[in-house]
């Protein structure tokens, strides 16, 4: 994953829209930061600047946006497994562990879906 984005460009821009309350979602953090098969040392420095944009990232835009920035860090895996300086006290408040939907959760969620979209008979 390339990092080449800036924390503050994005803050700058999450402000130029802002007005009320904001909801930043990062998904797949463990993914990004990660462990990988690869072990050289250019996909160890990309992994760094990664942790490190996404870092500067959760910490300014709570300093700028205070109470009204709610952080969402999504994971596929454990909490755990994230770069301790990511996972520190004051980055993130709670943790919520949501298990993958049963077969029959699956199940309503796929025809609460399909109930939305519109059939062949609708046009």
């Amino acid at each position: 994953a390339s990092t080449t984005f800036e924390a503050s460009r994005i803050i700058d821009k999450l402000g130029q829209t802002h007005n009320k309350d904001m909801l930043l979602v990062i998904d797949d953090l463990d993914v990004i930061l990660g462990e990988s098969e690869t072990t050289d040392s250019k996909h160890e420095s990309e992994q760094f600047r990664a942790m490190n944009a996404i870092a500067k990232l959760i910490d300014e835009a709570t300093d700028k946006f205070a109470s009204s920035c709610f952080i969402l860090g999504i994971c596929r895996s454990s909490w755990a497994e994230l770069p301790i300086q990511l996972a520190r006290v004051g980055r993130f408040e709670k943790l919520i562990t949501m298990p993958a939907p049963t077969q029959i959760q699956r199940k309503e969620i796929f025809k609460y879906w399909l109930s939305t979209m519109p059939s062949s008979s609708d046009t």
